[in-house]
């Protein structure tokens, strides 16, 4: 509840109007509830349980790929666009690429952290940059349908966190590449905390997994 208005709101008001679905993994707040009665615009597709990010992804890109989308544009709950987020994408869309916007963290202060270690590998971007990168995480990606319909949607086996670098594996794989556009702005409100030793056995987990598939 505390993101859904403005991850909606931001959508409603994109230059570049869009089908919205909204995959609801079984959340014990208000959300659902909400969302009927301010969103009736919003395709919810609600689960008897929480599937995980990419078993839930892979529902609405059926869903969407089923309704003939050109394109897939995924977006966290925590994660918000400007108007002219995905114009300015698409204005760089070769059919070949991933898209990602810029990552700035929730009141656009600074750079997401992770999308600066791990996207820009800690350079600065400039403007109007249209630059190859080797990752993003999956926070917003805007997909063509040909990428979907050669690669696939998220391997089940990752529950949460490692499925995105699965997929980019994959998609390297078919020669797709990975195309950031430094114009095109998002704003990614999270924060980092929780139990050290837990997470680290599940990064140990992941980097297992990952070389397994």
């Amino acid at each position: 509840m505390q993101w859904i208005d403005r991850c909606l709101q931001s959508i409603r008001h994109s230059s570049v109007p869009m089908s919205t679905i909204v995959v609801d993994n079984n959340s014990t707040d208000d959300t659902l509830t909400h969302i009927k009665a301010n969103y009736l615009e919003v395709i919810l597709l609600p689960q008897e349980e929480n599937k995980g990010f990419g078993q839930a992804n892979n529902i609405g890109i059926e869903y969407a790929m089923q309704k003939q989308a050109s394109h897939i544009l995924l977006l966290n709950q925590d994660a918000a666009i400007q108007p002219d987020t995905i114009q300015t994408l698409l204005q760089q869309d070769d059919g070949q690429h991933l898209l990602t916007p810029l990552h700035m963290n929730g009141d656009g202060s600074c750079i997401d952290g992770n999308f600066f270690q791990n996207t820009l590998l800690f350079e600065l971007p400039e403007l109007h940059m249209v630059k190859e990168v080797p990752y993003v995480n999956a926070a917003c990606w805007l997909l063509p349908a040909e990428i979907i319909r050669q690669v696939g949607g998220f391997n089940p086996l990752f529950y949460h966190y490692g499925e995105d670098n699965n997929y980019i594996q994959r998609l390297q794989y078919y020669h797709f590449g990975i195309r950031l556009v430094s114009d095109a702005i998002i704003y990614h409100d999270r924060e980092q905390h929780g139990n050290e030793d837990l997470y680290q056995r599940g990064v140990l987990y992941r980097k297992l997994l990952l070389v397994a598939t």
